[in-house]
């Protein structure tokens, strides 16, 4: 259901630090300090 996939993602998204998230950014070839 959709709030099963909104918690999924609200999970996800707790699973995570910051900085671990800029990490996967940064290694994608995005610039994860630039919020344009």
């Amino acid at each position: 259901t959709v709030a099963d996939l909104w918690d999924a993602i609200r999970n996800a998204f707790a699973a995570f630090k910051p900085d671990e998230c800029r990490n996967y950014l940064a290694a994608a070839g995005y610039d994860a300090y630039d919020p344009t």
